[in-house]
């Protein structure tokens, strides 16, 4: 059951803050990242197929799907899914838009200008789990709300990537569906 609080009242908002002191990662967490990028680094591509191999089982000669065989995956996606997963994707992606912060400017009394610009990324890339789960929803919640002018027939940024462990049979029709002419490791 889920317990909601209200953070308007003292004691709950204490309670919040105790909970949030709990959630956070192991010790050991923070090394074990440091060394993985440290690898990453230093060894590049032959450092990510390793760690591929070693965490998912893959060993992969190269960790880009060929666009032939990333079309032919997703064409395999059922039209009532990916009906549903385009669906789901306009809702996130109407529901996230006010949140994209506005340029703006403010005229100082002096004549002096304050401006605040803001600039998309140039790069967007998102792990899409794989095992025993797929969730095309990561994609949905990551790619489609980073994607400044989303459609389903082209990404608008300059470099945007799926990555993820290719160990369910279902996962690349349904996955690639989504996210169609991606770089995908």
């Amino acid at each position: 059951m889920i317990r909601l609080l209200d953070l308007a009242d003292r004691d709950q908002r204490e309670r919040a803050s105790r909970l949030r002191a709990t959630a956070a990662p192991p010790a050991e967490v923070g090394p074990a990242v440091a060394q993985i990028v440290a690898e990453v680094r230093a060894r590049g591509k032959a450092a990510v197929r390793e760690l591929t191999r070693r965490f998912d089982g893959a060993d992969l000669a190269d960790p880009f799907l060929p666009e032939a065989e990333w079309d032919a995956l997703a064409s395999r996606c059922a039209p009532g899914v990916r009906a549903a997963l385009e669906k789901a994707a306009q809702r996130v992606r109407a529901f996230h838009a006010p949140q994209v912060p506005q340029s703006y400017e403010q005229r100082l009394p002096d004549d002096g200008l304050l401006r605040s610009l803001v600039f998309p990324r140039a790069r967007v890339a998102c792990y899409v789990p794989g095992g025993r789960a797929v969730y095309p929803s990561t994609v949905i919640m990551t790619a489609a709300v980073a994607c400044d002018d989303w459609s389903w027939n082209s990404w608008s940024l300059g470099s945007t990537s799926c990555t993820s462990a290719e160990s369910t049979p279902s996962m690349p029709s349904i996955v690639l569906a989504i996210c169609p002419s991606s770089p995908i490791w």
